[in-house]
């Protein structure tokens, strides 16, 4: 089966949870699994939910009481790009050298702007995907 078949050639996830250390476990475990979900490979699934987990830290790391983070992914056949936001705080996703070095590692494309940060990661073909 191919995994083109599983997604649109869009579709697009979001999740909001509170603002707290503690949710980063639920947040890393739904990239993993829209990852494997789209076709991604171990190590790229791995690097992806690597990234989120930095994004996600930083985002709630300085303290954001009854703020809400906004993880908003876009799921296409060949990319999966993730969007996080901080919902309810005037503070801004400040991310400091070493999680963005990180994350720059991680992905294929970093946005840092508007109070957000943008990741995408690209799908390498498997050879599973002409099955």
């Amino acid at each position: 089966m191919s995994y083109d078949q599983i997604w649109t050639d869009h579709d697009t996830i979001e999740l909001r949870v509170p603002a707290r250390l503690g949710v980063a476990s639920t947040v890393r475990l739904i990239t993993a699994s829209l990852a494997a979900d789209a076709g991604f490979g171990l190590d790229d699934l791995e690097d992806l939910r690597l990234a989120v987990n930095e994004v996600f830290t930083c985002a709630v790391g300085g303290g954001v009481d009854g703020a809400t983070v906004v993880v908003r992914f876009d799921v296409g056949a060949s990319a999966l790009g993730v969007r996080i936001s901080v919902d309810g705080s005037t503070s801004r996703i400040e991310l400091d050298e070493l999680a963005e070095s990180i994350i720059r590692s991680a992905v294929d494309e970093v946005r840092i702007d508007d109070g957000h940060v943008a990741l995408t990661k690209r799908r390498r073909p498997s050879p599973l995907d002409d099955r």
